[in-house]
């Protein structure tokens, strides 16, 4: 069975977790961070418990749970 990850294009459109395409009404719904180390975009409600979120709270470099 192949890899679901695998098969999705991953760009700066898809959430590099959950693979959902990026909508307009995220913006205020579902927010998007970018990480400073892979440059892959993530909802913030996605990102695995136990990352540190404080630097996205602070407007400082986040990096994701595959580049710490």
């Amino acid at each position: 069975m192949k890899n679901v990850q695998q098969e999705v294009e991953c760009d700066e459109n898809t959430c590099k977790i959950c693979l959902a395409q990026y909508m307009l009404t995220d913006d205020e719904d579902l927010p998007w961070v970018m990480c400073d180390g892979c440059n892959m975009w993530m909802h913030i409600e996605c990102i695995p418990f136990g990352v540190d979120l404080s630097p996205i709270e602070n407007d400082e470099q986040f990096f994701c749970h595959d580049c710490i």
